[in-house]
């Protein structure tokens, strides 16, 4: 008896509903909205750029939780196996759930972002800044995603996206490396520097992207010579 291989926009909707139906990953889902807007709200009183990026950090940061423990759920729960017998390419497996959170980040990134500025009447100010808020929390939710691969345990996995996301930059981020700070190479801070709006946009967007390149390549490696 055959089967029908399952297409890989059949995989990306499968992935969509499976992150959206489970009830703990739906609530941060729709808090992460809320969360923008109350954090622009709350830092008004900055530049536009400035409040819509703190806004974007800590809805990315909510997704990014969120990201981590659909994957780290799966794992919980032993689902994943069935994931990876349905389709035994196991890089199309963290392709499609990558894709799935950055559609969901663009998307609630975008919508919180352009709500927020237009109730503090900065939407105007903060047109770029909004625009770039949308693939800053998308980028985030990735990052906390690909930790869900590597870790794969619920509890650890929370701990290390909240340390990893708010915590690191206080702790450690006024280190020195060479002629610069540990903080010119960590992910939030990049990321927050660019919806905020800098001059030297070229050094936090590459260190964006390393880091969603490194932790991704771990991610699928891991995945595919581990059991699952």
């Amino acid at each position: 008896m055959s089967t029908t291989p399952i297409t890989f926009p059949g995989l990306l909707r499968s992935e969509v509903q499976k992150t959206w139906s489970v009830p703990s990953i739906g609530w941060l889902l729709l808090l992460a909205g809320p969360a923008i807007v109350l954090t622009i709200v709350a830092a008004a009183q900055f530049s536009p750029g400035v409040a819509v990026a703190t806004g974007s950090m800590v809805g990315g940061a909510v997704l990014a939780l969120a990201g981590g423990l659909s994957v780290a759920g799966e794992y919980a729960t032993g689902s994943i196996r069935t994931t990876c017998t349905v389709v035994p390419q196991r890089d199309r497996v963290v392709l499609a759930k990558g894709l799935a959170v950055v559609l969901f980040g663009l998307a609630i990134g975008w919508v919180g972002a352009i709500v927020g500025a237009a109730v503090v009447g900065i939407l105007g100010a903060a047109a770029v800044p909004v625009l770039v808020a949308g693939p800053a929390v998308a980028a985030t939710a990735l990052l906390g995603l690909f930790l869900g691969f590597l870790i794969r345990r619920v509890a650890p996995t929370a701990i290390v996206t909240v340390i990893g996301l708010f915590l690191v930059s206080g702790l450690i981020g006024g280190v020195r490396i060479g002629d610069g700070y540990v903080v010119d190479w960590l992910f939030t801070d990049n990321a927050t520097a660019l919806v905020a709006g800098t001059p030297d946009w070229g050094r936090p967007l590459v260190s964006v992207v390393l880091w969603l390149v490194a932790t991704g390549a771990v991610a699928v490696v891991r995945l595919r010579r581990s059991d699952v």
